[in-house]
């Protein structure tokens, strides 16, 4: 374990292998992103613009097809409101399961903490298999919702 760990370190600093192809193309995704920080690149141009600025020993390596941060993909690709959505999103998450009532909060904590985890090591929404399950699990949380019961008033 200790030798993989030592691996991953020297990808990342050398900028070789699976790590630091992705520390490249997250650290020159960010720099692309604060180039428009506001309404960022467009949807769908991550591609075509990363290709273009890009070094073109990671582009031969395995092409681009996102940052492998859902965060930084959202910034890059729709700016700062993007991202501040997405956030939003995972914040209201965490709410519903404070407000839950006869539902397990637990559950919904931990898809909470999936989302934003898994958000940090690959593009979760973008994925067809990840986005589904993110989106379905999301809908039956989400329709699960049952307020808190409130007294009836004393009258």
């Amino acid at each position: 374990m200790i030798e993989r760990i030592q691996l991953g370190l020297h990808e990342s600093q050398s900028l070789d292998g699976s790590i630091g192809y992705r520390v490249y193309t997250q650290s020159t995704t960010l720099h692309l992103g604060l180039e428009k920080p506001l309404l960022g690149w467009g949807t769908g141009a991550f591609q075509t613009v990363f290709a273009e600025y890009a070094d073109k020993k990671f582009m031969k390596i395995a092409g681009a097809w996102h940052p492998h941060n859902q965060y930084i993909f959202f910034f890059f690709e729709n700016g700062i409101i993007a991202l501040s959505l997405f956030i939003a999103l995972i914040f209201s998450i965490t709410h519903l399961a404070k407000r839950q009532d006869d539902f397990h909060p637990s559950i919904i904590y931990c898809f909470a903490a999936t989302l934003t985890i898994n958000s940090f090591f690959n593009c979760s929404l973008w994925s067809g298999r990840e986005s589904h399950f993110f989106i379905i699990a999301l809908a039956l949380l989400a329709s699960s919702y049952q307020p808190q019961k409130t007294s009836s008033l004393i009258k």
